[in-house]
């Protein structure tokens, strides 16, 4: 079942997977503002595996949907 699920990043919605595992899809934005240079900003998503803890919740693994590496380095933030 579908379900949001209190994160401290931008979620669509949880999937459960095991009884307190879920599979959280997300997305972020950088916005910037180099000095002396021109603003952008770049979207990333990613996939994530949580467990949901009585004392805490961890991410367990981080998947991306593209390399955010090469995403910045064209933007000019990175070598």
């Amino acid at each position: 079942m579908d379900r949001p699920i209190g994160l401290g990043a931008p979620h669509r919605w949880a999937r459960d997977l095991a009884r307190g595992y879920v599979l959280v899809p997300t997305r972020w934005t950088l916005d910037f503002a180099p000095p002396g240079g021109e603003a952008g900003s770049a979207r990333f998503a990613q996939t994530c595996v949580v467990r949901l803890g009585e004392d805490r919740t961890q991410i367990l693994l981080y998947l991306s949907h593209k390399r955010e590496d090469d995403a910045l380095r064209k933007l000019g933030l990175t070598n």
